[in-house]
């Protein structure tokens, strides 16, 4: 068994500052995923570098921002093995083999690395997505020190953000997915009203699973109920559209309430005649691309890591 004996650190990929890859750490992330079963992030980290029996100096090398390094690099192991289909969460911070995951363990062992997780279709479907962001905002793909040389300090930097954002929102979407659908319906609640859609004293709930006759949330915007918007979450995977007869039936549950504002919001996206019905009956639409760059501007299921200021020389002050 994996508890009964140690990895040598040095047998793994290796990179900078002494210490293995990320991708290096996929091998020992998964063998004490898979002998446990169940783990936490915390219980990850920590099995890990029992197993591989790290000197206590090299475990404390830390980034310029402070992080440490090692675990730095067994979070991105387990988090891209997780994007690729390799681990799944059954319950929140929280991860367990797929069927996947074991197969492609047995497969290549010690050698399995970023290369075998990018080849996977989730991940595909992931790099898709991201791509699809990143056009949308300008942006090409390209690593970091191409962006730094191709452009100046402030276009650089500018377009290193976008693109981490979209990283982020592209991992905001996957993880939406994999939720429960209640867990969606509570979201969407909570981002219009982190928007400034329920007003200082409105009230924002989610409809019962049953019984809601296709509305999954209400805001009233005033604590009388004359202005209120009414929700209807779907969750969908990628390969998912949102069609015409849904929205035709979104307008009915909107209709039977005398309701003249409805917003739909979908983890994928709406065909052409679903957006030209929506037009028709001036529902809000967002798909998961909008959805999670929303989720982004307002702060919803995410935190502000860092955020750094950028000068220039103020030549009036020398004038």
């Amino acid at each position: 068994m994996l508890k009964d004996h140690s990895i040598d650190y040095q047998d793994l990929k290796q990179g900078a500052r002494g210490l293995p890859s990320w991708d290096g750490l996929i091998y020992p992330t998964l063998l004490v995923i898979n002998e446990a079963g169940v783990l936490s992030r915390k219980e990850i980290r920590r099995r890990v570098l029992r197993v591989l029996e790290i000197p206590e100096e090299l475990t404390t090398i830390k980034y310029e921002n402070g992080s440490n390094v090692l675990t730095d690099r067994i979070d991105w192991a387990y988090w891209d093995s997780t994007i690729s289909g390799l681990l799944e969460r059954p319950a929140r911070a929280t991860y367990q083999m797929t069927s996947l995951g074991k197969k492609l363990l047995n497969q290549y062992g010690i050698k399995i690395d970023s290369k075998v997780l990018h080849s996977q279709q989730k991940f595909i479907e992931y790099r898709q997505e991201l791509a699809e962001r990143n056009l949308e905002n300008g942006i090409k793909e390209q690593n970091v020190d191409e962006v730094m040389v191709n452009n100046d300090g402030s276009e650089s930097i500018a377009e290193l953000v976008t693109a981490a954002k979209n990283s982020v929102a592209t991992e905001l979407l996957a993880r939406i997915q994999q939720a429960d659908p209640s867990f969606f319906e509570t979201l969407v609640v909570k981002l219009l009203s982190a928007m400034g859609y329920q007003g200082k004293n409105g009230t924002a709930i989610t409809t019962k699973a049953t019984g809601d006759n296709g509305i999954d949330g209400i805001i009233n915007q005033d604590p009388l109920g004359t202005s209120t918007v009414y929700i209807q979450a779907k969750r969908y995977q990628k390969n998912s559209s949102v069609t015409r007869p849904e929205i035709d039936a979104f307008y009915g549950a909107l209709a039977g309430r005398n309701a003249s504002r409805g917003v739909f919001i979908t983890t994928s996206r709406f065909t052409s005649g679903a957006k030209d019905q929506a037009e028709k009956f001036s529902i809000v639409l967002i798909d998961g691309i909008k959805l999670t760059d929303l989720m982004l501007k307002y702060q919803v299921g995410v935190q502000l890591k860092a955020s750094y200021d950028l000068f220039e020389v103020d030549d009036d002050f020398f004038e």
